[in-house]
């Protein structure tokens, strides 16, 4: 069987809207079964979250850093 142009962008449309709703429906289902709100990836993340140089240098300079200097 032979589909039209056409009519393949249509059942591909159809195809996407229904894997939206898909996603939607269970991303909210294991929203309500954690009891919390999933939200989107920001589009820019702090490298002293996934960046190790970062996470030294923050440790270095941390609350302590200013007592441990005095010694």
């Amino acid at each position: 069987m032979i589909y039209s142009l056409s009519v393949c962008r249509t059942l591909f449309q159809i195809g996407q809207l229904y894997l939206i709703v898909f996603v939607r429906f269970s991303l909210h289902k294991i929203e309500q079964e954690l009891g919390t709100e999933i939200r989107p990836i920001p589009k820019i993340i702090d490298k002293q979250l996934y960046v190790a140089e970062y996470q030294v240098q923050s440790e270095e300079d941390g609350p302590n850093a200013d007592a441990e200097k005095e010694k």
